[in-house]
């Protein structure tokens, strides 16, 4: 039952565009936790192919087992990405609904504290959760200062909301300029990253503005938070601060559609060293990333030793047998090994890192390896200098200067 009679429609108009606020950042929170899920469910199929296979059925590989525990880099990281931002819509909504009830519903003013402080507290979470994103995943931060930061801040004015009301909103204030100051962090490495690509330009613009309008758009409607007046004052400025919040919701929902994560921009680094291995296991072409050197001719008596041959030939046999998935991966320690199974052929690329851009590239070269050399694959002699023009194609589709 609504208790505040709403005869002014910019009121009226206010609880609408705030009612739409919070519809639109569960659906989101709902979408976001979709995707998380399939992930999760991609990552324990990867992990259960794993232990089935033969390589934790050799003595050899029991003995490296431990390395293989690792989680899949790129699915953990879409998996961090797509948790923290659906929590963070979640806690926006929740905000929304919070300061609904209390500015739009409730006359006695100790109670509508309480939802107002609620509402505080889960703003200062999600900007929280933003930050531990953007440091995390981003940034590449272990020191995770600024979700610290956040975090402290929200006990604190957990605990003021509780003791002395009055210094809690001083506290939320504290909340923009840090917010500020990480968007202008992340800002910073993001345009040195991404300056020379310019189709990503627009998803990142899209993200800072998104999240300046829906700030600068909570500031505004805070200045009209007090509705023991309602019926008595215009809420012009409020209905303009919703119409801003809810443009940034939408610019940042889209942006982070359209957005790849800073590490597919770096892509390139990760990059250690390419393997084709025929169906016989015998290597036709090596590369080595970091000497920008063909390992064509050295390759069998420096870069690769007959176990390490012989092993990935046992890997590349009892994967494709399985008929189900045609890519795998292995993690060690330092180093991830990248399959990629054609019809001929293996690629094998060894990286510090994985992503989703290396992925695009190694099955995008596979193809055109097979297409080049398809006469040169299906009548094998064993004379691997047909192969050694391969190197244009390492060039041309692994650039560092193409996304």
């Amino acid at each position: 039952m609504i208790l505040i009679e709403f005869d002014s429609l910019s009121i009226l108009l206010s609880l609408s565009l705030e009612i739409a606020i919070a519809f639109l950042c569960l659906e989101f929170f709902l979408l976001f936790f979709h995707q998380f899920s399939e992930k999760k469910s991609q990552k324990n199929r990867a992990l259960k192919d794993n232990s089935n296979s033969l390589l934790y059925s050799t003595k050899f590989w029991k003995k490296k087992s431990k390395y293989f525990k690792k989680i899949n880099n790129v699915l953990h990281l879409l998996q961090v990405r797509e948790l923290s931002w659906g929590l963070m819509f979640f806690l926006i909504g929740n905000m929304m609904i919070f300061q609904i009830i209390g500015d739009f519903y409730l006359k006695n003013e100790n109670i509508r504290l309480v939802f107002i402080y609620g509402r505080n507290l889960e703003f200062v979470l999600s900007i929280t959760l933003f930050s531990y994103s953007l440091e995390s995943s981003e940034l590449k931060s272990n020191r995770y200062l600024f979700s610290y930061g956040f975090g402290l801040l929200s006990v604190v004015i957990l605990i003021f909301t509780l003791v002395y009301s009055q210094i809690t909103l001083f506290f939320l204030f504290l909340v923009i300029p840090l917010t500020f100051i990480l968007l202008f962090q992340y800002g910073l490495v993001t345009y040195v990253q991404t300056k020379k690509f310019r189709t990503f330009r627009y998803p990142f613009f899209g993200l800072f503005l998104g999240f300046f309008l829906f700030i600068f758009g909570f500031l505004i409607s805070q200045v009209f938070f007090s509705t023991s007046d309602i019926p008595n004052i215009d809420l012009s400025g409020r209905l303009v601060g919703d119409l801003i919040q809810m443009s940034g919701i939408f610019l940042l929902a889209i942006a982070f559609f359209f957005l790849p994560s800073l590490n597919e921009f770096t892509w390139y680094n990760y990059l250690k060293k390419l393997l084709v291995i025929h169906q016989t296991g015998l290597c036709l072409f090596g590369y080595e990333f970091q000497t920008q050197k063909t390992l064509t001719k050295t390759v069998t008596d420096e870069d690769l030793t007959t176990s390490l041959l012989l092993t990935i030939n046992m890997i590349t046999q009892e994967i494709t047998a399985s008929n189900e998935s045609k890519t795998d991966v292995i993690h060690t320690d330092e180093t991830s090994i990248i399959f990629e199974f054609g019809e001929n052929c293996t690629i094998a690329l060894f990286v510090t890192e994985d992503s989703i851009t290396i992925r695009k590239k190694i099955r995008e070269f596979c193809q055109s390896f097979e297409e080049k050399y398809a006469d040169y694959l299906a009548k094998w002699s064993g004379n691997t200098e047909y192969f050694a023009s391969a190197e244009n194609l390492i060039k041309k589709i692994f650039s560092p200067e193409e996304i």
